[in-house]
């Protein structure tokens, strides 16, 4: 019973998570974190490009598990302002891939300078 405490947890934090973002999968794009890295959440953002909002999911050992706020998308650069502080920038390269630009961003788990987000379909 005490192996399954832990279990629960991560499985309640991951439905809390994204439970409450009340966005439209027409306008939401998610990107996930290319590696071959073992983790049980792969770090990936989601985009609502309906209200500019954003979702970043983390590790499930970090303690910023869960963040968001809003974004901007000027000359190839999002920027992923975090609400009560921080951010994260990513470099857009085309259509489906975000590289994360680690000296002006917070930290992300598992997630190095030049690391590649793609675009899932859902």
């Amino acid at each position: 019973m005490r192996k399954m405490i832990p279990l629960l947890f991560v499985i309640f934090l991951l439905a809390s998570c994204g439970a409450e973002t009340g966005i439209s999968k027409a306008t939401e794009k998610n990107y996930v974190l290319q590696t071959e890295k073992d983790a049980v959440l792969l770090p990936n953002i989601r985009l609502n490009e309906e209200d500019d909002t954003f979702t970043l999911e983390n590790d499930v050992l970090s303690s910023l598990m869960c963040v968001s706020g809003t974004y901007n998308i000027e000359n190839d650069t999002l920027t992923a302002s975090v609400y009560g502080g921080g951010q994260y920038v990513f470099e857009v390269i085309g259509n489906d891939t975000l590289r994360y630009v680690k000296k002006e961003s917070n930290g992300i788990g598992y997630v190095e300078d030049g690391d590649d987000f793609i675009l899932t379909a859902e």
